[in-house]
């Protein structure tokens, strides 16, 4: 017998997961429990989770995929990393790509049914807590001068399109379609 959990997402603080029934928090994301050997912090996630277009589909919605984008520090720096989590909550990564430039700040991402395309925008958070905790969130912020487009394929984790261009563009939602 398997408790009913429920996921609490938002832009800022860690992914915290909650017992349906009495509302205890059971966990909050602090080591990554999906990287194999290496560990890392599992910073924020997108607020927006997507759910598999192509399951869906397949399956009239039963058992459906659902994808996420997080942002991770670990040793190496920090990185971007396509989630995969199933009905029964089993996540794991689909891929993850570094990023030289400092720690993106993502609010939503696209999902069609064989790609995940995420645009980081030119916002980077300074993760130290000195100054997180001096200014806040949203002004612990700086700004790097291009927006960086990832496109991974679901099925293989390979990144087909890793493109930076030399032009600041700013969102909040992205908007897919099949």
């Amino acid at each position: 017998n398997k408790r009913k959990t429920i996921a609490a997402l938002t832009d800022a603080p860690p992914r915290t997961t909650i017992d349906f029934s009495t509302m205890d928090t059971i966990s909050s994301s602090t080591i990554n429990p999906l990287a194999s050997g290496a560990k890392g912090y599992e910073l924020m996630e997108t607020a927006h989770p997507m759910y598999s277009q192509a399951k869906m589909a397949a399956v009239g919605g039963e058992g459906v995929d659902t994808y996420n984008v997080a942002v991770e520090l670990g040793l190496q720096g920090p990185s971007v990393t396509v989630v995969r989590e199933t009905s029964q909550g089993e996540r794991s990564i689909v891929a993850s790509v570094p990023s030289e430039d400092g720690t993106p700040y993502l609010h939503s991402f696209g999902l069609s049914a064989n790609y995940a395309m995420i645009v980081l925008q030119p916002l980077r958070l300074d993760p130290s807590p000195d100054r997180l905790l001096e200014l806040g969130f949203l002004r612990a912020m700086t700004h790097v001068d291009q927006t960086r487009i990832i496109v991974v394929e679901l099925a293989s984790g390979d990144v087909v399109l890793d493109k930076s261009i030399d032009e600041k563009v700013y969102f909040y939602h992205s908007i897919s379609q099949a």
